[in-house]
């Protein structure tokens, strides 16, 4: 299991929350929606899960929007993942996700990507049917020839507090 705790902003629509579910299958980390807990309840539930940094998935009028990072010893990190769009195509095959995955960075965003999701290359997932792309683009989920999950976005500079404003890197 990943050491990322993924979880959603108070009131999620049913995208961000299918969103949530199937970054947890793929990316192997516990998630759950976030209710009426706040963040620092998140964070607590986190570390009993031996989990050090969550991600939470917030939205912008019903649709996803960014995904934010708490570092249990960093706190709000500065970089989030503005997301532009997503691509989910319907496919059973989805429980049967592999439990690796090779990870493909294109330029120096997708190795930031990467790093901000907690993922780590090893060399015995380098033959996985499951593959993670990670570029300037976005990030891209094929299993074999087929693709899981499109999520278009760039990695942007919060501004101040969390709820501050966007700026691209």
């Amino acid at each position: 299991m990943s050491s990322l705790y993924l979880s959603t902003g108070r009131k999620p629509t049913q995208t961000t929350r299918k969103l949530g579910r199937l970054l947890s299958l793929i990316l192997h980390c516990k998630y759950e929606n976030r209710g009426k807990r706040s963040v620092d309840e998140i964070c607590e539930r986190a570390e009993t899960f031996g989990c050090q940094k969550v991600a939470f998935i917030y939205e912008q009028k019903g649709n996803p929007s960014s995904i934010q990072f708490f570092d249990e010893d960093l706190g709000w990190l500065p970089e989030i993942i503005a997301i532009s769009g997503i691509n989910q195509p319907d496919r059973a095959s989805l429980s049967r996700i592999p439990s690796t995955i090779k990870l493909i960075a294109h330029d120096a965003e997708g190795k930031k990507m990467i790093s901000l999701l907690g993922l780590e290359a090893k060399e015995e997932d380098a033959q996985s049917p499951l593959e993670g792309k990670f570029s300037s683009k976005g990030i891209e989920f094929f299993q074999g020839k087929y693709l899981i999950l499109n999520l278009k976005g760039k990695i942007a500079v919060m501004d101040g507090k969390k709820e501050g404003k966007e700026k691209a890197l």
